[in-house]
Protein backbone atom coordinates (compact mmCIF):
# COMPACT_ATOMS: atom_id res chain seq x y z
CA UNK A 1 0.00 0.00 0.00
CA UNK A 2 1.11 3.60 -0.78
CA UNK A 3 0.17 6.41 1.56
CA UNK A 4 0.32 10.16 0.79
CA UNK A 5 -1.74 12.57 3.26
CA UNK A 6 -5.17 11.06 3.77
CA UNK A 7 -5.28 9.11 0.77
CA UNK A 8 -4.43 5.02 0.88
CA UNK A 9 -4.01 3.48 -2.41
CA UNK A 10 -4.21 -0.42 -1.87
CA UNK A 11 -1.88 -3.16 -3.23
CA UNK A 12 -3.05 -6.90 -4.42
CA UNK A 13 -1.24 -8.57 -1.30
CA UNK A 14 -3.63 -6.32 0.82
CA UNK A 15 -6.83 -7.65 -1.03
CA UNK A 16 -7.78 -10.24 1.97
CA UNK A 17 -7.74 -7.02 4.02
CA UNK A 18 -9.27 -5.43 2.93
CA UNK A 19 -11.97 -7.76 2.11
CA UNK A 20 -12.28 -8.55 5.84
CA UNK A 21 -12.96 -4.83 7.10
CA UNK A 22 -14.15 -3.17 4.22
CA UNK A 23 -12.14 -0.13 1.71
CA UNK A 24 -13.62 2.81 4.60
CA UNK A 25 -12.35 1.04 7.39
CA UNK A 26 -9.60 -0.82 6.61
CA UNK A 27 -7.95 2.61 5.16
CA UNK A 28 -8.85 4.16 8.22
CA UNK A 29 -7.50 1.17 10.47
CA UNK A 30 -3.69 2.39 8.58
CA UNK A 31 -4.14 6.15 8.32
CA UNK A 32 -4.86 5.57 12.53
CA UNK A 33 -1.95 3.31 12.37
CA UNK A 34 0.36 5.61 10.49
CA UNK A 35 -0.56 8.63 12.68
CA UNK A 36 0.84 6.74 15.34
CA UNK A 37 4.27 4.85 13.47
CA UNK A 38 4.50 7.74 10.50
CA UNK A 39 8.08 5.36 9.06
CA UNK A 40 6.55 2.05 10.27
CA UNK A 41 4.79 -0.19 7.36
CA UNK A 42 1.21 -1.95 7.70
CA UNK A 43 1.18 -5.20 8.20
CA UNK A 44 -2.02 -7.24 9.35
CA UNK A 45 -1.92 -10.88 7.45
CA UNK A 46 0.39 -13.16 6.14
CA UNK A 47 -0.51 -11.78 2.68
CA UNK A 48 0.90 -8.46 3.65
CA UNK A 49 4.09 -9.52 5.28
CA UNK A 50 4.71 -11.20 2.27
CA UNK A 51 4.43 -8.28 -0.08
CA UNK A 52 6.60 -6.40 2.27
CA UNK A 53 9.22 -8.97 1.83
CA UNK A 54 8.19 -9.31 -2.26
CA UNK A 55 8.05 -12.73 -2.05
CA UNK A 56 4.59 -14.81 -2.81
CA UNK A 57 2.15 -16.27 0.15
CA UNK A 58 3.19 -19.35 -0.58
CA UNK A 59 6.79 -19.20 -0.53
CA UNK A 60 6.66 -16.92 3.08
CA UNK A 61 4.86 -20.30 4.14
CA UNK A 62 7.41 -22.44 2.93
CA UNK A 63 10.05 -20.57 4.72
CA UNK A 64 8.36 -20.71 8.28
CA UNK A 65 7.56 -24.29 8.04
CA UNK A 66 11.12 -25.11 7.36
CA UNK A 67 12.91 -22.60 9.04
CA UNK A 68 15.50 -24.75 10.01
CA UNK A 69 16.75 -25.30 6.47
CA UNK A 70 17.60 -21.79 5.57
CA UNK A 71 19.99 -21.21 7.57
CA UNK A 72 23.84 -22.74 7.07
CA UNK A 73 25.78 -23.71 10.55
CA UNK A 74 29.39 -22.92 10.27
CA UNK A 75 32.47 -22.14 12.54
CA UNK A 76 34.48 -19.49 13.22
CA UNK A 77 38.21 -19.79 14.70
CA UNK A 78 38.92 -17.39 17.24
CA UNK A 79 42.37 -15.97 17.95
CA UNK A 80 42.57 -18.22 21.49
CA UNK A 81 41.76 -21.65 19.42
CA UNK A 82 38.02 -21.61 20.22
CA UNK A 83 35.46 -21.11 17.97
CA UNK A 84 32.30 -18.96 17.44
CA UNK A 85 29.31 -20.67 16.23
CA UNK A 86 27.59 -18.53 12.92
CA UNK A 87 24.20 -19.19 11.09
CA UNK A 88 24.23 -18.06 8.08
CA UNK A 89 20.64 -17.57 6.44
CA UNK A 90 20.03 -18.49 3.03
CA UNK A 91 20.13 -16.42 0.12
CA UNK A 92 16.02 -16.17 -0.11
CA UNK A 93 15.79 -15.89 3.50
CA UNK A 94 18.78 -12.53 3.30
CA UNK A 95 16.46 -11.38 0.53
CA UNK A 96 13.68 -11.25 3.02
CA UNK A 97 15.89 -9.34 6.63
CA UNK A 98 16.32 -6.99 3.74
CA UNK A 99 13.49 -4.88 4.16
CA UNK A 100 12.94 -5.71 8.30
CA UNK A 101 16.33 -3.85 8.51
CA UNK A 102 16.08 -1.24 5.84
CA UNK A 103 12.61 -0.67 6.99
CA UNK A 104 11.75 -1.54 10.46
CA UNK A 105 15.20 -1.39 12.80
CA UNK A 106 16.89 1.08 11.29
CA UNK A 107 13.92 3.42 12.18
CA UNK A 108 13.74 2.00 15.92
CA UNK A 109 15.65 4.33 18.25
CA UNK A 110 19.07 2.75 19.74
CA UNK A 111 20.20 2.79 23.26
CA UNK A 112 23.39 5.59 23.32
CA UNK A 113 25.39 2.55 25.13
CA UNK A 114 25.15 0.63 21.98
CA UNK A 115 27.49 1.54 19.69
CA UNK A 116 28.07 -1.55 17.86
CA UNK A 117 26.57 -1.67 13.65
CA UNK A 118 25.68 1.90 13.70
CA UNK A 119 26.12 4.31 11.01
CA UNK A 120 29.29 6.46 11.83
CA UNK A 121 29.72 4.77 14.82
CA UNK A 122 33.42 3.27 15.54
CA UNK A 123 35.63 1.49 17.59
CA UNK A 124 37.45 4.89 18.38
CA UNK A 125 34.03 5.96 19.23
CA UNK A 126 32.96 3.76 21.66
CA UNK A 127 36.19 3.73 23.65
CA UNK A 128 35.98 7.68 23.72
CA UNK A 129 33.52 7.69 26.93
CA UNK A 130 35.20 5.29 29.04
CA UNK A 131 38.81 7.55 28.64
CA UNK A 132 40.37 8.40 32.14
CA UNK A 133 37.34 6.24 33.95
CA UNK A 134 38.38 4.91 37.18
CA UNK A 135 36.51 1.32 36.69
CA UNK A 136 36.40 -0.27 33.56
CA UNK A 137 34.24 -3.39 32.88
CA UNK A 138 35.02 -5.73 29.58
CA UNK A 139 33.54 -9.25 28.83
CA UNK A 140 32.15 -10.82 26.16
CA UNK A 141 29.59 -13.85 27.89
CA UNK A 142 29.41 -15.17 24.03
CA UNK A 143 32.72 -16.09 24.45
CA UNK A 144 31.65 -18.50 27.03
CA UNK A 145 27.73 -19.46 25.58
CA UNK A 146 25.72 -18.93 23.33
CA UNK A 147 22.89 -16.94 24.04
CA UNK A 148 20.09 -19.40 23.94
CA UNK A 149 21.89 -21.11 27.18
CA UNK A 150 22.41 -17.70 29.24
CA UNK A 151 18.78 -18.56 30.07
CA UNK A 152 18.97 -21.42 31.25
CA UNK A 153 22.58 -21.43 32.92
CA UNK A 154 22.89 -21.10 36.63
CA UNK A 155 25.34 -18.26 37.03
CA UNK A 156 27.45 -18.05 40.61
CA UNK A 157 28.47 -14.49 40.66
CA UNK A 158 30.87 -13.02 42.62
CA UNK A 159 33.86 -10.09 44.09
CA UNK A 160 37.58 -10.38 45.56
CA UNK A 161 39.11 -8.04 46.25
CA UNK A 162 43.01 -7.60 45.47
CA UNK A 163 45.45 -10.24 47.49
CA UNK A 164 41.85 -12.87 48.38
CA UNK A 165 42.65 -16.01 47.83
CA UNK A 166 40.12 -17.51 45.14
CA UNK A 167 41.41 -21.44 45.06
CA UNK A 168 44.08 -23.30 46.84
CA UNK A 169 46.56 -25.74 44.92
CA UNK A 170 45.48 -29.20 45.44
CA UNK A 171 41.61 -28.05 46.20
CA UNK A 172 39.21 -30.62 44.62
CA UNK A 173 37.77 -28.58 41.19
CA UNK A 174 34.11 -28.50 41.43
CA UNK A 175 33.01 -26.21 38.95
CA UNK A 176 34.29 -23.86 36.37
CA UNK A 177 35.51 -19.97 37.51
CA UNK A 178 35.13 -17.18 34.42
CA UNK A 179 37.66 -14.43 35.15
CA UNK A 180 35.22 -11.21 34.17
CA UNK A 181 37.68 -8.68 35.03
CA UNK A 182 40.71 -7.29 36.54
CA UNK A 183 43.80 -9.70 36.87
CA UNK A 184 44.82 -12.81 39.06
CA UNK A 185 47.89 -14.54 40.15
CA UNK A 186 48.43 -17.90 39.58
CA UNK A 187 51.25 -19.40 42.37
CA UNK A 188 51.92 -23.47 41.26
CA UNK A 189 54.39 -24.84 43.92
CA UNK A 190 56.95 -27.95 43.74
CA UNK A 191 57.58 -29.17 47.08
CA UNK A 192 60.03 -32.10 45.71
CA UNK A 193 62.21 -29.69 43.64
CA UNK A 194 61.66 -26.53 46.06
CA UNK A 195 60.92 -24.06 43.59
CA UNK A 196 57.63 -22.36 42.81
CA UNK A 197 56.50 -20.48 39.31
CA UNK A 198 53.88 -17.29 39.83
CA UNK A 199 52.00 -15.96 36.37
CA UNK A 200 49.62 -13.40 35.91
CA UNK A 201 46.11 -13.80 34.21
CA UNK A 202 43.65 -11.04 32.58
CA UNK A 203 40.35 -11.32 32.15
CA UNK A 204 38.77 -13.16 30.13
CA UNK A 205 40.40 -16.18 31.74
CA UNK A 206 38.93 -19.88 32.77
CA UNK A 207 40.52 -21.32 35.90
CA UNK A 208 41.97 -24.79 34.83
CA UNK A 209 38.64 -26.31 32.75
CA UNK A 210 40.96 -29.44 32.56
CA UNK A 211 40.64 -30.25 36.34
CA UNK A 212 36.86 -30.53 36.43
CA UNK A 213 36.88 -34.01 34.98
CA UNK A 214 39.93 -36.91 34.79
CA UNK A 215 41.78 -38.85 37.42
CA UNK A 216 43.03 -35.99 39.14
CA UNK A 217 40.60 -33.20 39.42
CA UNK A 218 42.30 -31.31 41.64
CA UNK A 219 44.15 -27.73 41.18
CA UNK A 220 47.58 -27.79 40.62
CA UNK A 221 47.96 -24.24 41.30
CA UNK A 222 46.71 -21.55 43.75
CA UNK A 223 45.04 -18.35 42.77
CA UNK A 224 44.47 -15.23 44.48
CA UNK A 225 43.41 -11.45 43.00
CA UNK A 226 46.27 -9.30 42.10
CA UNK A 227 43.51 -6.61 41.33
CA UNK A 228 39.56 -6.17 42.51
CA UNK A 229 37.84 -8.94 40.42
CA UNK A 230 34.82 -9.92 39.32
CA UNK A 231 34.06 -14.15 38.34
CA UNK A 232 31.13 -16.44 37.78
CA UNK A 233 31.08 -19.92 38.47
CA UNK A 234 29.43 -22.71 36.59
CA UNK A 235 29.03 -26.36 38.63
CA UNK A 236 30.30 -28.85 37.72
CA UNK A 237 27.10 -31.35 37.77
CA UNK A 238 25.54 -28.35 35.82
CA UNK A 239 28.18 -28.52 32.84
CA UNK A 240 27.63 -32.48 33.04
CA UNK A 241 23.40 -32.14 33.12
CA UNK A 242 23.02 -28.95 30.74
CA UNK A 243 25.54 -26.94 29.05
CA UNK A 244 26.89 -30.55 27.58
CA UNK A 245 23.91 -30.30 25.47
CA UNK A 246 24.63 -27.69 23.24
CA UNK A 247 27.24 -27.82 20.38
CA UNK A 248 29.45 -24.49 20.95
CA UNK A 249 30.23 -25.32 24.31
CA UNK A 250 31.19 -28.93 23.74
CA UNK A 251 33.54 -27.79 20.43
CA UNK A 252 35.14 -24.97 22.52
CA UNK A 253 35.71 -26.73 25.10
CA UNK A 254 37.09 -29.84 23.77
CA UNK A 255 39.51 -27.64 21.96
CA UNK A 256 40.38 -26.09 25.20
CA UNK A 257 41.40 -29.88 26.58
CA UNK A 258 42.55 -30.98 22.96
CA UNK A 259 45.37 -27.86 22.71
CA UNK A 260 46.51 -27.68 25.99
CA UNK A 261 47.21 -31.64 25.62
CA UNK A 262 48.91 -30.76 22.52
CA UNK A 263 50.99 -28.02 23.86
CA UNK A 264 52.07 -30.36 26.99
CA UNK A 265 53.22 -33.51 24.82
CA UNK A 266 55.45 -30.70 22.32
CA UNK A 267 56.57 -29.42 25.42
CA UNK A 268 57.91 -32.61 26.97
CA UNK A 269 59.68 -33.62 24.15
CA UNK A 270 61.60 -30.40 23.69
CA UNK A 271 62.39 -30.32 27.64
CA UNK A 272 65.65 -31.25 27.36
CA UNK A 273 67.09 -30.36 24.05
CA UNK A 274 69.22 -27.81 22.54
CA UNK A 275 71.86 -25.24 24.43
CA UNK A 276 71.43 -23.90 28.28
CA UNK A 277 69.29 -20.90 27.46
CA UNK A 278 66.80 -23.07 25.18
CA UNK A 279 66.58 -25.53 27.94
CA UNK A 280 66.04 -22.53 30.50
CA UNK A 281 62.88 -21.53 28.25
CA UNK A 282 61.59 -24.71 27.87
CA UNK A 283 61.64 -25.25 31.56
CA UNK A 284 59.77 -21.99 31.81
CA UNK A 285 57.64 -23.23 28.96
CA UNK A 286 56.89 -26.60 30.36
CA UNK A 287 55.35 -25.31 33.38
CA UNK A 288 53.57 -22.33 32.49
CA UNK A 289 49.91 -22.57 31.64
CA UNK A 290 50.34 -19.64 28.82
CA UNK A 291 53.64 -18.91 26.83
CA UNK A 292 53.12 -15.50 27.12
CA UNK A 293 53.25 -12.50 29.92
CA UNK A 294 54.79 -12.38 33.44
CA UNK A 295 56.46 -15.30 35.07
CA UNK A 296 58.81 -15.22 38.12
CA UNK A 297 60.02 -17.95 39.10
CA UNK A 298 61.79 -18.65 42.39
CA UNK A 299 64.63 -21.24 42.90
CA UNK A 300 68.01 -22.02 43.33
CA UNK A 301 70.74 -21.38 41.12
CA UNK A 302 71.94 -24.75 41.40
CA UNK A 303 68.44 -26.42 41.73
CA UNK A 304 67.57 -24.98 38.10
CA UNK A 305 70.90 -26.49 36.86
CA UNK A 306 70.04 -29.92 38.16
CA UNK A 307 66.93 -29.49 36.68
CA UNK A 308 67.69 -29.20 33.21
CA UNK A 309 70.72 -30.75 33.02
CA UNK A 310 73.38 -28.55 32.94
CA UNK A 311 76.02 -26.79 35.49
CA UNK A 312 75.57 -23.94 37.67
CA UNK A 313 77.91 -21.83 36.13
CA UNK A 314 76.75 -22.20 32.40
CA UNK A 315 73.01 -21.13 33.63
CA UNK A 316 74.36 -18.51 35.88
CA UNK A 317 76.19 -17.25 33.00
CA UNK A 318 73.30 -17.43 30.23
CA UNK A 319 70.98 -15.75 32.99
CA UNK A 320 72.69 -13.20 33.28
CA UNK A 321 73.47 -12.55 29.12
CA UNK A 322 69.29 -12.25 29.35
CA UNK A 323 69.39 -9.99 31.91
CA UNK A 324 71.60 -7.70 30.24
CA UNK A 325 68.90 -7.88 27.18
CA UNK A 326 66.40 -6.76 29.14
CA UNK A 327 64.24 -10.37 28.61
CA UNK A 328 64.69 -11.27 32.43
CA UNK A 329 65.98 -9.46 35.78
CA UNK A 330 67.52 -11.68 38.54
CA UNK A 331 67.43 -11.36 42.19
CA UNK A 332 68.03 -13.75 45.10
CA UNK A 333 66.35 -16.97 44.45
CA UNK A 334 64.24 -15.53 41.80
CA UNK A 335 63.89 -15.03 38.07
CA UNK A 336 61.79 -12.63 36.55
CA UNK A 337 60.68 -12.99 33.18
CA UNK A 338 58.49 -9.72 31.97
CA UNK A 339 57.20 -11.29 28.72
CA UNK A 340 58.15 -14.76 28.23
CA UNK A 341 56.81 -14.71 24.22
CA UNK A 342 59.79 -12.15 23.97
CA UNK A 343 62.10 -15.08 25.10
CA UNK A 344 60.18 -17.52 23.27
CA UNK A 345 60.76 -15.52 19.99
CA UNK A 346 64.29 -14.72 20.70
CA UNK A 347 64.63 -18.93 20.42
CA UNK A 348 63.00 -19.18 17.33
Amino acid sequence: MKIEGSCVTFEPCDAAFVKKFGPLEAANMVLDYHSVHPNMPFLYDAEQLAGFFGISCGELNHIVNHIQKEYKKAFLPKKDGTYRSLYIPSIRLQFCLGPIKDRILSQLPVSKFATAYQKGSSTRKNAEPHIGKKNLLKLDITDFFVTNIIGKVKLHFRKYNADDIIVEQGAPCTQLIFLLNGEIISQTTDNRHSYALFETFGSPFVIEPYSLFGMQTNYTATYKARTDINIVTIDKLFVLNELNNYEIFRLNYLNILSNRAQVAYEKLWNSHIGNTEEKILNFLVLRSMKPEGKKILKIKMEDLASLIDETRINVSKVLNDLQEQGLVQLSRKEISIPALEKLTEKNK
